[in-house]
């Protein structure tokens, strides 16, 4: 009886201590821009590009929607002038992979149009988007470089979109260090852009296997003298 007593008691132990947990994980950093400026991030523009962070409904005098969380966020504007811009974090990918939410937003007042990178205007090129990036890739390319699109307007697409949730799985990445980069680019119309409150969880043990392990040999090195002793008095 009080070995299957203790046999019971240390299944349970490990069962329960088997199981991961959900938690948050700061892999981004500022990645809700509440600092108030883009602590964090790096920025690239073409001369007449904009990437800043912004309150309220304005961006450099441009109208923007204004943050969907918080006081801040950060936003890009591009006129009909050849104007590219890029907002980018190198991130370390936790071991337990991780996923992630963003809140976006963007607008245009003419088509999209997917030229062949983000500061090429040889061609006529209207396009937003989100991607994950080898670090030593250049900036500006939408081709070589890119591991993971996670968002990209396209031909047809709507020409206005509220702040809406996109969510994105940094798994295939694990334990390596990628770029997450935001770029608009426009050679048309007119283009803004606006992204906050970017956040991932991942999946970490409660404790460690080696944790586990060391556990699971001291109850049962517990177990064992209770049977012993258990059975010398009994």
């Amino acid at each position: 009886m009080y070995k299957r007593s203790a046999l019971s008691i240390l299944f349970i132990f490990l069962f329960l201590l088997s199981f991961n947990s959900n938690s948050q994980a700061q892999i981004f950093e500022n990645g809700d821009f509440e600092t108030g400026d883009l602590t964090g991030w790096t920025v690239a523009t073409t001369p007449f590009g904009i990437f800043d962070v912004y309150s309220g409904s304005t961006i450099d005098l441009f109208p923007i929607m204004p943050p969907p969380q918080g006081i801040y966020a950060a936003g890009a504007t591009q006129e009909d002038s050849d104007g590219g811009s890029v907002l980018y974090q190198d991130i370390n990918v936790p071991s337990s992979g991780a996923k992630c939410t963003a809140i976006i937003y963007y607008e245009s007042l003419g088509d999209w149009v997917v030229g062949s990178a983000l500061d090429d205007f040889s061609v006529e090129n209207v396009q937003a988007r989100i991607d994950i990036m080898d670090p030593n890739a250049p900036v500006y390319s939408i081709g070589v470089g890119v591991l993971q699109n996670i968002f990209l307007t396209q031909p047809g697409d709507p020409q206005e979109l509220g702040y809406t949730t996109i969510g994105f799985n940094l798994g295939a990445f694990a334990g390596s260090t990628v770029r997450f980069r935001v770029g608009v680019v426009n050679n048309l119309s007119f283009t803004t852009m606006g992204i906050d409150d970017i956040r991932c969880t991942t999946a970490i043990p409660t404790l460690s296997e080696w944790s586990l392990i060391a556990l699971a040999a001291v109850l049962g090195v517990i177990g064992f003298i209770v049977i012993r002793r258990r059975a010398i008095t009994a």
